[in-house]
């Protein structure tokens, strides 16, 4: 049956739907490398963690150190569990700015966590009933369990990609443009399928798909980790304006310092990275309590081409984390008539 309206599958049936433009978002699911024992009742991936009956472990391993392994590391070492994170990158959740990692990983190091960088999970064996975990640094673990988050593998098998035209890498994932068009005509693809990534990113995805087939505004892309505390960005990081040659000054706020920071007894970071011709704002990171919503006031300002003058035009409450970008700001003017004053 062939139909332009919407319909009710149900189990068993078998539609054809006919349609101008078609979204491909079938997701993702945990990697399983062969060298890890996921029968093992205590090595889990990041959706076995939440099956009914899952007990508190003594002590984990987590092997990934991507947004949801960090988030996981936070939550454990939170409720009291000794909790070890490796990764085999040089630093935690690098699509994140550099800074703003390095933060990361430093809050872990300081609440117990002991964090492994550059090293992978080599080998997942019982030694007399116990766990062993071992590191290609060399390293050896006896973890009472393992967290796997170290990827996700996507679900485009058999849905007939290559047929359409579509093209995809190596590893299944479909091959998309700035706008998440495929090489197909009329075929887009958002979220995990074009290659995993957080929550937040693949709606925003979604939406700009949405918005290149109806001919609507391009929207901006925030992302953000959930750990304790939180991590968010919007914009340019750091490294992108270098690699893309930008002249570029930045602008920090300390949490711990302004008053909701004072009250609350937690610190973190808001950093602003704007040109230093016209003070045009770039970029917005923050390492801290609700950085997932801060961002979103900077978000607004790039969106429009604003300057970080904007920040310092407008009203914000005070005791409110919100406060922080006057700070950022301000530090931010200062260091830039500075540099000017030395250059002159």
């Amino acid at each position: 049956m062939c139909t332009n309206a919407p319909i009710t599958q149900r189990r068993g049936e078998h539609h054809e739907l006919l349609a101008k433009n078609i979204l491909v978002a079938t997701g993702s699911r945990p990697f399983h490398p062969d060298n890890i024992p996921f029968e093992d009742p205590d090595v889990w991936d990041s959706d076995e963690f939440f099956s009914p009956g899952r007990q508190l472990p003594k002590s984990i391993f987590i092997a990934g150190g991507g947004p949801v392994g960090v988030e996981f590391a936070t939550v454990f070492a939170g409720l009291g569990v000794p909790t070890t994170i490796s990764d085999s990158s040089d630093r935690l959740i690098h699509t994140m700015d550099a800074e703003m990692s390095k933060l990361m990983a430093e809050h872990l190091k300081s609440i117990g966590v002991d964090v492994i960088l550059g090293s992978i999970t080599r080998e997942i064996r019982r030694v007399n009933g116990s766990l062993e975990v071992t590191l290609t640094n060399g390293r050896s673990l006896h973890p009472h369990a393992v967290l796997f988050a170290a990827g996700r593998s996507v679900n485009t098998d058999d849905l007939g990609m290559k047929e359409a035209g579509v093209e995809m890498d190596e590893l299944g994932r479909i091959k998309v443009d700035g706008n998440y068009k495929t090489a197909a005509e009329g075929i887009y693809a958002a979220g995990d399928v074009s290659g995993p990534s957080l929550a937040s990113i693949a709606m925003e995805q979604g939406r700009i798909a949405a918005c290149s087939i109806f001919g609507l505004v391009d929207p901006m892309r925030p992302s953000a980790v959930y750990s304790m505390p939180e991590v968010a960005g919007v914009g340019l990081t750091e490294e992108q304006c270098q690699s893309q040659g930008l002249d570029y000054m930045v602008g920090r706020s300390d949490l711990s310092l302004i008053p909701r920071g004072a009250i609350a007894g937690h610190g973190g970071i808001l950093k602003l990275i704007f040109s230093k011709k016209d003070r045009r704002l770039l970029g917005v990171h923050c390492f801290g309590d609700i950085a997932s919503e801060l961002v979103a006031i900077g978000q607004m300002v790039i969106h429009f081409n604003g300057s970080i003058d904007t920040f310092l035009e407008v009203t914000l409450n005070t005791p409110t984390y919100t406060y922080a970008y006057k700070y950022a700001a301000i530090d931010g003017l200062r260091k830039l008539d500075n540099f000017k004053k030395q250059k002159d």
